[in-house]
């Protein structure tokens, strides 16, 4: 005689099939956020990266990273974070742009002025509403005038964006 199943079999089933379906797809969706190189899985999808250590007393290009992903990279936020400072005197001028056949900006270059002390956080303005990062383009960070009478400035840009 077949064996007959109650309603609290069905539902039992039923729910170990979702949260097999719903671990799968976190899986697939935390594997596309982790490794951007196949462009039909970053189209869309939203993205940050940041260069840490970034010292303000030294006039420098920091790489904060390269578009390696065959599609173009969207830069929508900047935020610089300020991590450590003493004996502040004159803080840095930043600016954030790519370097392709010259140096482009995407913020303009100012004054780290609102960063005084360690864990403050700006967010300067975009030179557009969004900006364009081609692939095979480096996003620099550009400390272009060092800090003066500063012993340690060191902050961290981060950027975010969407892969297009």
């Amino acid at each position: 005689m077949p064996k007959r199943y109650t309603m609290f079999d069905v539902v039992c089933a039923s729910l170990c099939v979702v949260f097999t379906l719903m671990l799968v797809s976190q899986v697939i969706i935390s594997t596309a956020q982790q490794t951007p190189a196949v462009n039909t899985t970053l189209t869309g999808a939203a993205f940050g990266y940041s260069a840490p250590g970034i010292d303000g007393n030294t006039v420098a290009n920091t790489t904060i990273f390269t578009n390696t992903s065959g599609s173009d990279f969207w830069v929508t936020e900047v935020y610089v974070i300020l991590t450590t400072v003493s004996g502040l005197g004159t803080p840095p001028v930043l600016s954030v742009g790519k370097t392709a056949s010259g140096y482009t900006d995407m913020v303009n270059a100012f004054a780290l002025t609102a960063l005084t002390s360690a864990s403050t956080i700006i967010s300067p303005t975009l030179v557009a509403g969004r900006v364009r990062l081609a692939n095979g383009e480096a996003l620099v960070a550009r400390v272009g005038t060092a800090a003066i009478a500063t012993t340690t400035y060191t902050f961290t840009v981060v950027v975010r964006g969407f892969y297009l």
